[in-house]
């Protein structure tokens, strides 16, 4: 049996076992949390010390010395690597910088809740992402050492929308600063200044750390680490619903009949994902053999992703569920039919330079659209237009909203949009199925109202 021996509010624990006709002997350490009594924390130790022996028995082993950096680095390259999309992966690292400067070099078996606590409220209290406005005129500067703004992004290591920023004076992190200042050796005060930092984390951000942590710690019970995951024993953050932004009725009229102005390819590719109300990267993914203009459907199985340190690039899409065929109304076929000859007016002006890539949505040499460079022209468009400030994403919570406002059931329009469940679509378009409910009511009064009438 194993023995415990207390100290303070530590509890150590030594487990003996025989193997092959080898003693073999295991510790292990278990604090009491503040808020538990010595009557219940002796039986919880016991209860530990019980588990932790029978898992020596059954051939699982501890490794004493991996630390919570060492076992992460493990888990990123075991698992991640091959599981996660590397949008995903990119902004796991950026998340795990602050987590190991808090939990890295603490012994795996050793963390517990009230380090995880610890970690997640120094994370909250020191927001880190300062913000820098560029004083210096970069373009004039490119300019004067014959340097093209693709060619610099793309050395920069930094998306062209986020350097477009940079260049109409907005502010931008430190990071995007640092590595602008690399390569053209800018220097603080000079040619930029601090204008933000510091403050608090919201929730939701707080929320994302504390996921990754538990992720990462239900893993390490799973490959048999550790015994237990101590983020069980944290309250998650709490997460302020955020509002959905969409354009109403009205609104889309307008936005739409604005849209009649506007060039292609931006055109078409806007008007297609109000039809869709698909993803960004969905629709700028979708190639001409995903579309049926006879059938007037659109498959969606793919997307277009974009990262600086990897540029564009395809992937699957966000979930099983987001392969979907979506039909189109004959209109939108009769819309895309037009912009395909317009397409290919535009392949016999690049001449030599197109390249047959069988995007639909392309620039000027036939390579895909880039997801930031459509965010930044529909916000261009927007500002142009003097239209409610709206997103690609928004421009999804429009399409999704009317079809809810005029009368389409939540597991049709959860199918739809490629949502796996259909928690997942009542919770986001709460707005929309409460005005839906409220109409209902009115339905409901004027027929039972129209019932008391005829008597």
């Amino acid at each position: 049996m194993a023995s415990i021996r207390k100290s303070n509010n530590a509890f150590y624990i030594t487990a003996s076992i025989s193997r092959n006709g080898e003693s073999i002997r295991r510790y292990m350490t278990w604090k009491k949390p503040k808020d538990m009594n010595a009557r219940d924390a002796c039986k919880q130790a016991q209860r530990i010390a019980d588990d932790f022996e029978q898992k020596l028995k059954q051939g699982f082993e501890i490794d004493p010395s991996i630390t919570f950096s060492a076992f992460t680095t493990k888990w990123q390259s075991e698992y991640a690597a091959k599981q996660h999309r590397h949008t995903t992966i990119v902004r796991e690292e950026k998340l795990l910088e602050r987590i190991n400067s808090h939990l890295g070099t603490i012994r795996l078996y050793k963390i517990t809740a009230g380090d995880i606590r610890n970690c997640l409220s120094e994370i909250a209290a020191n927001r880190q992402d300062k913000k820098c406005v560029c004083k210096t005129d970069l373009s004039k500067m490119l300019r004067s050492r014959n340097i093209k703004k693709a060619t610099f992004v793309k050395e920069a290591q930094i998306a062209y929308s986020t350097f477009a920023k940079v260049l109409r004076g907005e502010a931008v992190s430190m990071n995007t600063i640092a590595k602008i200042s690399r390569i053209l050796n800018l220097e603080e005060t000079k040619d930029y200044e601090l204008v933000s930092g510091g403050g608090k984390y919201s929730g939701k951000t707080i929320l994302h750390y504390y996921r990754l942590i538990s992720k990462i710690l239900t893993d390490a019970v799973r490959w048999e680490y550790i015994l237990n995951n101590p983020c069980l024993r944290v309250e998650p953050p709490k997460v302020r619903k955020k509002r959905v932004d969409y354009l109403d009725d009205k609104q889309t009229k307008q936005f739409v009949s604005a849209l009649k102005n506007a060039k292609d390819p931006y055109r078409t590719a806007v008007l297609l994902l109000l039809h869709l109300g698909c993803r960004r990267g969905e629709l700028l993914g979708l190639q001409w053999d995903d579309i049926d203009l006879t059938d007037n459907t659109v498959d969606i199985s793919k997307a277009l992703l974009y990262t600086p340190e990897r540029g564009v690039y395809m992937d699957e899409t966000k979930t099983d569920e987001s392969i979907r065929r979506l039909a189109i109304h004959p209109t939108v076929s009769c819309a895309l039919k037009e912009y395909k000859a317009w397409q290919g007016e535009q392949r016999e002006l690049a001449g030599d330079q197109w390249q047959d890539t069988n995007f639909v949505f392309t620039k000027w040499n036939g390579t895909p659209v880039r997801p930031d460079t459509f965010t930044s022209w529909v916000r261009r468009f927007v500002e142009k237009n003097n239209l409610p400030k709206i997103t690609p994403k928004g421009l999804r919570h429009t399409s999704a909203t009317l079809l809810i406002m005029n009368g389409l059931n939540v597991r049709s329009l959860a199918n739809r949009l490629g949502h796996a469940k259909t928690s997942t679509t009542t919770d986001i378009y709460s707005h929309a199925l409460k005005s839906m409910d409220e109409i209902a009511a009115n339905i409901l009064e004027n027929a039972i109202n129209q019932g008391f009438a005829d008597d």
